[in-house]
């Protein structure tokens, strides 16, 4: 287990929606970050911990077979396509794809086919709690309205522990 590494994929993916009528001085970046231990005995044979995703588009579909989803987790217990996240309000929501080992919010499943919103901070597992347990992070990143260019900085709050 690489303990002391850490990279985050950022996702860009195709989307039919415009930008957020929210304000146009702030930016929000939803990222998956590996939680899970990286125990690979379960399954048998040795797979690597995924690493980190930003979720970078409006929607994104989680699973194990790249021509199904955006997000690829190579772990044998997610489903194909496994999983829903879809950044919706300031929020973000996750549906389970009717997936055989489960979708979890902190260790409760969830239904298939109802979106559930995820708090930042909690944990998000997409069948194996040891290799594909993300927590989930809200960044916000807010540019005052009198902003020229680079000159003054950006106050940056992080939404999760």
């Amino acid at each position: 287990m690489r303990s002391g590494r850490r990279s985050i994929l950022s996702l860009r993916c195709s989307s039919s929606a415009t930008d957020t009528p929210s304000s146009p001085a702030s930016s929000e970046r939803w990222i998956l970050e590996p939680a899970g231990d990286g125990d690979w005995r379960h399954i048998g044979y040795r797979v690597p911990r995924p690493g980190g995703f930003e979720i970078a588009s409006e929607v994104v579909t989680v699973g194990r077979v790249a021509e199904q989803a955006d997000i690829v987790l190579p772990v044998a217990t997610v489903s194909g396509a496994h999983a829903r996240l879809e950044k919706k309000d300031g929020g973000l929501l996750v549906t389970d794809l009717d997936s055989t080992n489960g979708t979890y919010i902190n260790e409760r499943r969830l239904t298939p086919g109802f979106a559930i919103p995820v708090d930042p901070g909690s944990l998000l597992i997409f069948g194996d709690i040891h290799l594909a347990m993300f927590r989930v992070t809200k960044t916000v990143v807010d540019v005052p309205s009198d902003t020229i260019g680079a000159e003054q900085e950006a106050e940056i709050t992080q939404q999760a522990n």
